[in-house]
């Protein structure tokens, strides 16, 4: 899935188009997870928005390792259970870059 960002567009309204075309893959038999599908999305933005979606991602992976930590959990990124929890969803990342 090859998109880019159309300069000047409203982000909510390419954002759609980015749904369209991912709500079309699975159809056809292209599977893409949501891992996938996040790097797509900041690949996508303008840089400015990836650096800061890129940011908040690992803040949110740093304050879940750390209260892990301090409950005594398993921190292992190895553990793909705990690796998915320390992600943004496709969805939480576009609301967030379009606040």
């Amino acid at each position: 899935m090859e998109l880019c960002y159309r300069p000047s567009a409203n982000l909510t309204m390419e954002f759609n188009r980015i749904r369209i075309e991912y709500e079309h893959c699975s159809p056809n038999g292209i599977e893409i997870s949501d891992s996938d599908y996040c790097v797509l999305i900041t690949k996508f933005v303008p840089v400015n928005l990836a650096a800061f979606i890129t940011t908040v991602t690992a803040q949110a992976q740093a304050s879940l390792l750390l209260r892990c930590q301090q409950q005594g959990l398993r921190t292992g990124v190895e553990d793909e259970e705990r690796s998915e929890e320390m992600s943004l969803s496709p969805e939480n990342m576009m609301t967030l870059l379009t606040c």
